[in-house]
């Protein structure tokens, strides 16, 4: 057969016809004839929509990209931007929580360890936390500006109150005055009680928490911080964490904000991200990822979105 005659059969898995057209982002290959994007810009612009950035947003976000690749904004990271559920995916985070004024893309570790703080608050914060594992120093707090206090499961079941002079009855944990005559505990010892009834933890684990608050008091587990019992929106408020992520067997006490900073991580994972993150920021040293045993993200489905734009 002659060669202008011989059929040409694409490829498996190739888009014939569009081999010449570019993403006007990245410059690969774009998805289909009519479109503008990648299949990875594509599936980006859909997530940015989903999320209802301002325009201007959405122009530097995409600037940085040009001029930079899919990295993290605060460590320089390069990012994965095909695995939504690995902890080096890239998301979108805003810069000062809750202003969409200036969003930037970020790993969904960083992300969630940043959580409510502000960047300056966030390094403030990873600083604070390295001088304590490194030198013992005692963690000093900082107003934490934009921090929102979600109130979440088992929060909020009793409201306070003034507490009653009970004579001579005393909290079977902290020997503070009881919160009535029927009960064994002072209104924030109940309190605790509630939210640990709340998350199911087994009897060896409440006897195990409930044994380091009479030797320890409401301290924090990791750094031996005074907590906040009272004020459920203080990052200092005092929560349970699972010292191996969804673990119940261990249960410790931290804060609101340590809490959140730990996110999926094991305790030892936790202080070697601590210690990569102080180095970059100190020395510009890189960021060596390391394999997250425990980390779980939920993530959003766009496959339904998708298929109805394209």
């Amino acid at each position: 057969m002659s060669a202008h005659k011989r059929k040409i059969i694409p490829k498996k898995g190739s888009t014939p016809g569009i081999h010449r057209k570019k993403c006007c982002i990245c410059g690969k290959p774009v998805c289909t004839d009519r479109a503008e994007y990648c299949l990875v810009c594509r599936d980006f612009a859909i997530r940015m929509s989903v999320e209802r950035l301002p325009q201007a947003s959405i122009q530097d976000i995409w600037e940085s990209v040009r001029k930079n690749g899919y990295v993290c904004f605060y460590t320089g990271m390069a990012l994965d931007m095909s695995s939504p559920t690995s902890p080096w995916y890239g998301v979108l985070d805003h810069w000062i929580p809750g202003d969409n004024r200036k969003v930037v893309l970020t790993s969904a570790l960083f992300n969630e360890m940043k959580s409510d703080l502000s960047e300056v608050e966030f390094w403030y914060y990873v600083e604070e936390l390295y001088n304590f594992k490194k030198n013992g120093t005692p963690i000093r707090k900082k107003r934490v500006v934009y921090w929102q206090g979600l109130v979440g499961p088992g929060r909020g079941i009793y409201k306070e109150g003034p507490t009653p002079k009970i004579h001579g009855k005393k909290c079977c944990i902290c020997r503070k005055p009881v919160c009535s005559n029927h009960s064994k505990y002072c209104s924030i010892c109940r309190q605790f009680a509630a939210h640990m009834r709340v998350a199911r933890l087994p009897p060896l684990t409440v006897q195990s928490i409930w044994a380091y608050v009479r030797q320890h008091g409401y301290v924090c587990y990791y750094t031996g911080m005074a907590l906040d019992m009272r004020h459920r929106k203080s990052p200092w408020y005092g929560v349970l964490d699972h010292w191996i992520p969804g673990d119940n067997k261990k249960v410790v006490l931290t804060s609101d904000l340590f809490n959140e900073m730990k996110s999926d991580l094991s305790e030892k994972e936790f202080w070697y991200y601590i210690e990569q993150l102080y180095h970059f920021k100190k020395n510009g040293t890189s960021i060596r990822k390391k394999r997250l045993v425990y980390w779980e993200r939920l993530v959003l489905n766009l496959k339904p979105i998708i298929s109805g734009i394209i």
